[in-house]
């Protein structure tokens, strides 16, 4: 068993700082009560290794050295495990964190903080999705009800009518609202899905069109960022609503074209 050797008239205060640099903790260095009490250490006595074999205390400090044994190979094996983890993980979340606009600027940023910065962008652009998809929606509206006043006019005036541009694809995918629902959310609709076309109205049948202002979410009582019950509920009406304002449309315009070919026969007998 390890030793020192401390020499006679050591004060007690340096000897422990020794024992605790180069001895293990229960390898402290015996001092007498006496000067224990002057502050004067003794020196540690060697004891034999068959003496300490033999005696059942020799046993029980064995099994202790073991078991301490033990648990310093326990604490290197965690400690090599979390070194591990830290040099394989922690690039990985530092590669995530420093794309992500509000973490490029930290230097180690938590794992909570990364998982919370991913998802928030992920439900800001799906709310940017939906408003962007709202305000197409009006704009439509808005454009197809100028151009029917002007059609109007330019029919009266006998000059050809103003057709509506050609869109891209993405246009009507925007326009439909494909993009404000995950795949899950895409299912068939119940009682729910009721048709609203185009309000009666009054006027004669030479004038264009008009139609009722689209379905609006304000009756729902949630949110529609919160709710996608309520959003693909919206999604059905505006699409039927689309559907029969195109219809009502192309009826209208072939009246008005025939209306404008029986002008020009009269006007040619």
């Amino acid at each position: 068993m390890p030793t020192i050797t401390v020499p006679e008239g050591t004060s007690y205060a340096a000897a422990s700082v020794l024992s605790s640099v180069f001895l293990l903790p229960w390898q402290g260095i015996k001092v007498s009560g006496a000067r224990k009490a002057a502050g004067i250490a003794y020196p540690r006595l060697n004891i034999e290794k068959a003496e300490m074999d033999a005696s059942p205390v020799a046993l029980k400090f064995n099994y202790v050295l073991r078991a301490h044994a033990n648990t310093l190979e326990n604490i290197a094996s965690i400690y090599a495990m979390y070194t591990y983890v830290s040099l394989t993980c922690v690039p990985g979340n530092q590669d995530l964190a420093a794309l992500l606009p509000n973490l490029s600027q930290i230097r180690r940023p938590s794992k909570f903080s990364i998982v919370n910065s991913s998802i928030t962008p992920i439900n800001a652009f799906r709310r940017y999705r939906v408003l962007a998809s709202q305000q197409l929606r009006l704009l439509k509206s808005e454009t197809d009800a100028l151009r029917h006043e002007v059609n109007e006019w330019r029919m009266r005036a006998r000059v050809p009518a103003v057709e509506e541009p050609r869109r891209a694809d993405g246009f009507a995918v925007v326009l439909s609202g494909e993009l404000e629902f995950e795949a899950g959310d895409m299912m068939e609709g119940g009682e729910e899905t009721i048709a609203i076309g185009p309000q009666p109205h009054s006027r004669q049948s030479h004038s264009p069109p008009h139609f009722a202002s689209p379905p609006s979410t304000a009756a729902f009582e949630n949110s529609m960022y919160d709710q996608h019950t309520h959003q693909l509920h919206h999604h059905q009406l505006m699409l039927q609503h689309h559907q029969q304002q195109q219809q009502q449309e192309s009826k209208w315009a072939y009246q008005q074209q025939m209306r404008a070919q029986q002008v020009q026969m009269q006007g040619a007998w």
